[in-house]
């Protein structure tokens, strides 16, 4: 059971909605199982347009060095949250800066949406 497993739950995905939805269902899973939530270790320092419409080649190389790590990750397990998983792209990216400088023994990645 993940809750018996993880120390963290983070949430990916900044939209322009004016909230992270990612965050708030990380937020959500983390009351319901118990586990420790944090969104303070990263930071997105730029943002792309949408890549909705555009090819995984194109995805891999806009979402490059969009991410920053601003406070190593000491966990043995961390979860990681996204809510739509396209090309996975983005979640490269993010776990490629997240796993520079901290301590992570595993990562399981959720998704809430894998698109066809």
């Amino acid at each position: 059971m993940l809750s018996q497993q993880c120390q963290y739950i983070g949430g990916l995905g900044i939209l322009y909605r004016g909230f992270n939805q990612a965050e708030v269902l990380a937020k959500t899973l983390s009351e319901y199982t118990g586990i420790s939530s944090t969104f303070e270790n990263y930071a997105r320092i730029k943002y792309t347009k949408s890549q909705a419409k555009s090819s995984k080649h194109k995805r891999a190389t806009q979402i490059k060095g969009v991410f920053c790590l601003t406070k190593p990750v000491i966990a043995k397990h961390l979860v990681v949250f996204d809510d739509v998983l396209t090309t996975g792209s983005t979640l490269a990216e993010f776990i490629e800066t997240l796993t520079k400088g901290s301590q992570i023994q595993k990562i399981t990645i959720v998704t809430l949406v894998r698109p066809e």
